[in-house]
């Protein structure tokens, strides 16, 4: 856009790339980039765009990073959560377990947890 100084210019590419226009198509991909740009006069318009891009590759290469390690961590606690519900319905002992009345079947599962939970609380 050209245009003299006080017209709205600078009004209008952030209302655009806000989409916040009346009937404005949203599907055209709109991003305002600010007037202020850090460096000095010898610096060229073409260094300065190439290194905003470099910088701007960099950090999204650090999102995606932190996005994985997110789901990952996410996926820990959902096991961990599981693994603690696991423990609470274990019996406390092997003798607990025995005198319950339960089928062979519930016995061997219920010996499977209680080591299991003897041996994860060790750790």
């Amino acid at each position: 856009m050209i245009g003299r100084n006080g017209i709205g210019k600078s009004t209008s590419l952030r209302a655009s790339s806000s989409y916040s226009l009346p009937r404005f198509p949203t599907w055209l991909k709109v991003m305002h980039v600010e007037q202020e740009v850090s460096g000095d006069l010898r610096t060229r318009v073409l260094d300065a765009v190439v290194e905003a891009v470099l910088e701007r590759n960099a950090l999204v290469q650090e999102e995606i990073a932190l996005n994985k390690r997110l789901k990952e961590l996410e996926s820990m606690a959902k096991a961990d959560d599981a693994s603690q519900k696991q423990q609470q319905q274990c019996p406390a002992s092997p003798t607990e377990l025995l005198a319950s009345g339960m089928s062979a079947a519930s016995i061997v599962e219920g010996f499977r947890c209680f080591i299991f939970r003897s041996f994860h609380c060790r750790i």
